[in-house]
């Protein structure tokens, strides 16, 4: 297109109002660059936030996740070391119920095993001296042979008596030989040497439970196992017994000696203790634990006592500082033994 100016006046309007337009269009320029600038950072910083925000989601839900998986992972270690506490302490408790199932039987085997003994040794002495000493000299031999024999660290003695019922020996008795036991009876009204003659009558030997005074315990009849033959030459029932508290003792501390000696995965123990609070096995062996306290105020002998009645459980606490053994928390499962008032357990 092309003007044609008629004058100077027009060509000034012109420049003037083609400066006025220019200016016009780059102010409108500037201000479309302003908004186009506006709206891409805009965009940008939405941009960043909506990252940032749906990154956090991310990040959290992983968190969760994790925390899940480590709670997870902790519950099942937590229940593998309950499962493995308590199997170890049934596996011991398994053991104990054994050994008192063979107390009665380990008791019948020993004294007879010992009746059979020293009539192995009063037989042989007959034999030798039958031929020439007369019965009162074979009773006496047969007698000093029996008196001072003993076993059990000198707690198993032999008595007899003849077929009148008369006492021939009884070292822990003296004052009884030469007396009838024919009407003697235990706390339970039981005629024992009645009984035992009854017994060697029919079978020639065998065994009787009745309740007799104990050396150690005075005044107190306690249950007791008593084995007997008829030496048949002489016609005496030769017998020795043993009290079957005694023979419970023995296992007892069979058993202690055997949990003591045991040595579990990743340098852990068996304890055990009585029902009143003493130690028996464990860090505190021979001291009364009843009261001890752990840095929370759990009373953790009772609390292992009180599970262990109501048929085991387990026990949370911190290990007091004992013998070395670190105030760390501690997980524990206890069983209790109710016919000797014990507990025992692992942790």
């Amino acid at each position: 297109m092309f003007l044609f100016l008629t004058n100077k006046s027009d060509l000034v309007n012109y420049n003037l109002k083609y400066k006025k337009l220019s200016a016009m269009d780059d102010s409108g320029l500037s201000k479309q660059k302003s908004l186009i600038n506006i709206y891409f950072f805009s965009m940008a910083g939405l941009t960043v936030l909506l990252t940032v925000f749906f990154a956090l989601i991310w990040i959290q839900k992983e968190v969760a996740l994790f925390n899940d998986e480590v709670d997870m992972v902790a519950s099942s270690y937590i229940k593998s070391q309950k499962d493995k506490i308590k199997y170890e302490v049934e596996q011991a408790l398994e053991y104990l119920e054994y050994k008192k199932s063979t107390a009665e039987q380990r008791l019948k085997d020993e004294i007879k095993g010992r009746v059979d003994q020293v009539f192995s040794t009063i037989t042989y002495l007959y034999e030798q001296n039958k031929n020439n000493k007369s019965q009162a000299e074979l009773q006496e031999i047969i007698r000093q042979t029996l008196h001072p024999a003993s076993w059990d660290d000198g707690s198993g003695y032999y008595f007899s008596f003849d077929t009148n019922a008369i006492e021939t020996v009884n070292r822990n008795n003296a004052h009884l030989v030469g007396k009838s036991m024919w009407d003697v009876r235990d706390r339970k009204g039981k005629y024992v040497v009645r009984d035992m003659l009854s017994l060697v009558a029919k079978n020639n030997e065998g065994y009787i439970e009745y309740y007799w005074d104990k050396p150690s315990a005075p005044g107190k009849e306690i249950k007791k196992i008593s084995y007997v033959k008829l030496f048949e030459p002489l016609g005496w029932v030769i017998g020795t017994g043993k009290y079957l508290d005694d023979e419970e003792q023995a296992l007892k501390k069979e058993s202690l000696s055997r949990l003591e000696k045991i040595s579990l995965e990743g340098g852990r123990y068996y304890f055990a203790g009585t029902f009143d609070g003493l130690s028996l096995v464990g860090p505190a062996t021979g001291k009364n634990m009843i009261d001890i306290e752990d840095s929370n105020g759990v009373k953790i002998v009772q609390e292992l006592i009180r599970v262990a009645q109501a048929n085991g459980g387990f026990v949370e606490y911190v290990m007091p500082a004992l013998n070395g053994q670190k105030p760390l928390p501690k997980l524990s499962y206890a069983v209790a033994v109710p016919e000797w008032n014990w507990y025992i357990g692992s942790g």
